[in-house]
This record gives C-alpha cells, sequence and structure tokens, in this order.
C-alpha cells in the first residue's frame, strides 16, 4: 500500500507538472488574464525597431529573429495593436512541479528544494538569531501581502573603513536560482568560520544580502508554492524596468515607482556600495554596463575582465556553463537594450559598480539542480565579491570633529 501510495503521488506530480504545456492557445489565454501577466513569443522581420518595442512590453530574450516577451494585460492589448503575430507560452514557473521545504530549523534543508514564504523568513531571522555578532538582518519593508523585502548585513562585528558590497537576487520573482544561491552563501559565511576564503569576507568586505527582492511575485500562487511565479510584482510591473534611468530619465517605463523600487533606491542612497550584482535567470550570461545605450562605459576593459573571471571559474567546474555569447559575457545594450532597469540606476546614480549575473537558462529548475549550481558558482560568487578589496578604499574623516565625510554626487551626464 506504501508503495502504491507513493507511486500515485509521483504520477500525481508528473501529470500536474505538464498539464499546463497541453493547454490551448484559448487556455492558455484565459490563465493569463488571471495572472494579469502574458508569456509570449513573435517574430521580427528586418525593418522592426526592437528598442522601440520595448517600451511596450518587456522583452525577456532575443534568439535571432524569436522574441520572447511578458506583458501585463494592458501592455499586452497595446501591443497586439502593433500587428505583431503572438504565441502564448507556457509560463516558466508552470512547465514542471518543484518541491518546497516547509521546516522551521534551517540546519535540516538540504538545498535540494524551495521554501515555502514562512520558512524564507524564518530562515532570514535565524541566521541573526544563531549568529548575532555577525548577521543583522535589515527589513526595507513589509508589503501589503505581509511579505517582506529582508537584506541580510554581514561582517565580523564591523563594517567601518571596510568597502560595501551588494548581492541582490529575484527582481523577477520566476527567476529563482539566484535566490537559493544567495540564501545558501549567507549559510555558508556564517557556517564556516575557519574557511580561509569566508575569513576575507568577513573580515574586510561590508557585505549585504538580498536573496528575494520580488516575494510577490516568486510567491504569486501563495506563500506555500512557487510554482506559477510571476515575473511581475503584485502591481503587474517589471520592475527591472521601474528604476530611474540616467538615459532614459525619471520613469522610463511609464509606470510610478514601485513600492519595491523606492525602497532600494533609498537604500543605495543611504549606503556606498563599491560594487554589486543581481541575479537572474533565462540564461547564463554575465551582462555588464550599460543596458540603455551603446556608449560604452568608462571602465568597459574593466567590467569585461571581471565578467571573464566569473565565467571562466565557471568554467573550470563545467566547460557546458555560461559557455555562449562572448565566452559567457555580453554588453546589455549590444544583447537587446532595456530601459529602468537595476544594473543602470546603480551605475548612474547610486555609484554603485554593478552588473547582472544571468546564473540559469531554466527560470525556475526542478529543485534537486540547485546544488550543482552552487557547485558551479561557488568560486565566481566569493573571486567577484573579493574584486572590491582591490584599489583604494577606508573612510575619509573631518580633521576637526573625527566624524567621516560623506559625499554622493548622483549626477550623471552622457555626451
Amino acid at each position: 500500500m506504501k508503495s502504491l501510495r507513493y507511486f500515485m503521488l509521483i504520477l500525481a506530480a508528473v501529470v500536474c507538472g505538464n498539464i499546463f504545456a497541453q493547454k490551448s492557445q484559448q487556455e492558455l489565454n484565459q490563465l493569463m488574464q488571471e495572472r494579469n501577466e502574458y508569456y509570449f513569443t513573435f517574430n521580427l522581420s528586418g525593418n522592426d525597431d526592437l528598442n522601440a518595442i520595448a517600451q511596450t512590453i518587456s522583452v525577456d530574450r532575443v534568439d535571432g529573429k524569436v522574441v520572447t516577451a511578458y506583458a501585463n494585460s494592458k501592455e499586452f492589448a497595446d501591443f497586439q495593436q502593433l500587428g505583431y503575430e503572438t504565441t502564448l507560452q507556457t509560463p516558466p514557473s508552470l512547465m514542471e512541479k518543484v518541491a518546497m521545504w516547509d521546516g522551521s530549523n534551517r540546519a535540516e534543508y538540504d538545498w535540494d528544494s524551495y521554501p515555502t514564504y514562512t520558512a524564507y523568513e524564518e530562515m532570514m531571522f535565524q541566521f541573526a538569531t544563531d549568529h548575532p555578532d555577525k548577521c543583522e538582518i535589515i527589513t526595507l519593508g513589509t508589503l501589503p501581502s505581509g511579505r517582506k523585502i529582508m537584506i541580510a548585513h554581514l561582517n565580523n562585528g564591523s563594517g567601518e573603513g571596510k568597502p560595501k558590497f551588494l548581492y541582490t537576487s529575484t527582481i523577477h520573482g520566476d527567476e529563482t536560482t539566484g535566490w537559493i544561491l544567495m540564501l545558501r552563501l549567507i549559510d555558508y559565511l556564517l557556517e564556516n568560520p575557519d574557511e580561509p576564503e569566508v575569513q576575507t569576507v568577513m573580515n574586510n568586505i561590508d557585505l549585504y544580502i538580498g536573496p528575494n527582492t520580488n516575494p510577490d511575485g516568486t510567491y504569486h500562487a501563495g506563500n506555500n508554492n512557487v510554482n506559477g511565479a510571476t515575473r511581475y510584482n503584485a502591481n503587474g510591473v517589471d520592475m527591472n524596468r521601474n528604476y530611474a534611468d540616467p538615459n532614459g530619465g525619471p520613469h522610463p517605463d511609464g509606470n510610478p515607482y514601485q513600492t519595491e523600487t523606492e525602497w532600494f533606491m533609498q537604500f543605495a542612497e543611504e549606503n556606498a556600495f563599491v560594487m554589486g550584482a543581481n541575479y537572474h535567470g533565462g540564461a547564463e550570461v554575465m551582462n555588464y554596463p550599460w543596458d540603455n545605450t551603446y556608449t560604452l562605459h568608462a571602465d568597459d576593459t574593466w567590467y569585461q575582465l571581471i565578467s571573464h573571471e566569473y565565467a571562466d571559474l565557471c568554467h573550470q567546474v563545467n566547460s557546458n556553463y555560461m559557455n555562449g555569447y562572448n565566452n559567457g559575457i555580453t554588453n546589455g545594450a549590444q544583447w537587446y537594450m532595456i530601459g529602468g532597469g537595476r544594473q543602470d540606476y546603480m551605475n548612474g546614480y547610486a555609484q554603485c559598480r554593478e552588473l547582472t549575473i544571468e546564473c540559469s537558462n531554466t527560470k525556475l529548475p526542478n529543485g534537486n539542480q540547485l546544488p550543482n549550481f552552487w557547485n558551479i558558482n561557488k568560486n565566481s560568487i566569493f573571486a567577484f565579491m573579493n574584486q572590491c578589496l582591490y584599489g583604494i578604499h577606508g573612510t575619509v574623516t573631518d580633521a576637526s570633529t573625527g566624524e567621516p565625510i560623506e559625499f554622493r554626487d548622483t549626477t550623471i551626464r552622457f555626451q
């Protein structure tokens, strides 16, 4: 009987995991109306202006002439007026059923499933409870859903004079690999104090890690399930198009700043981050600035150097990982141009050298693949953080008062 029940559970998971792939265009349209998020493909002709198209919808990837994109209901209706033939696709978060973990003890978590929201929140605060001398959890705010935007702040007890580094992930709620990578990074730094690589980071870097910056998107289907996750937030807005843009102006997507966006812009204003990266999914490539202009960044050579370092270290573990584009790296605008992205905001306004790490071709991988992504990325994650230790850093103080001097020039001009 036990074997029969087990077989039936496996069968149910398989059926549930594939049921959406069997839906017709009409059924997918109904599903996407309910989700307020369309996921679709269309073909470009020779005279199309993809940059203009991207002002209407959220372009996700470009493969030759085939474009994959997202849109909320209004954006999709506006796009259809342009006359393109669209094909609805099964949303990435509904491709297969994934395992969830709902434990209350982090030590029992094996990193091969996705935490429920309750488990995620408890895990974050348990880090601080178990290691109060090394970790604090900063809550940027609580969304109307009751979900929190949480940042783990880590060092060996003092951040004074150390460069500030920011790792974040999952600004698109259905891109979940980086979320687990960042959770595991926090855990590794706190639970392995004798490892030399850990000591280097904890002793020399003032580190901030935000594992999931769009929990409303990730838990769109409810706090106990990431199947059904959406790219957009609860208001149907792509938050990686919602930032002030040094080339596109204050509101390049035409939407008000979302609550999550405002919190992060304020957070970046309050903390002089030296470097950072934002993890995405849907491709495997290092995406460096700029995203919204073909003008090369003044530090383009350096960006290519650190991007290649990350990709090359991954190649040492798995030669098939990040093996496309220019050996694993691409300039953002040359890949495809977007406005209102976090990367350009951080570089243009927040004086932080940030880039985008696309860390998995599959947006929401099966949980049993997650340990492998950690094994491939681990050395690169540490090497990238250590880049902020090069050059000059420290605290400039007032000669009379001894107090730190703060100077933040948030103006950027393009020639």
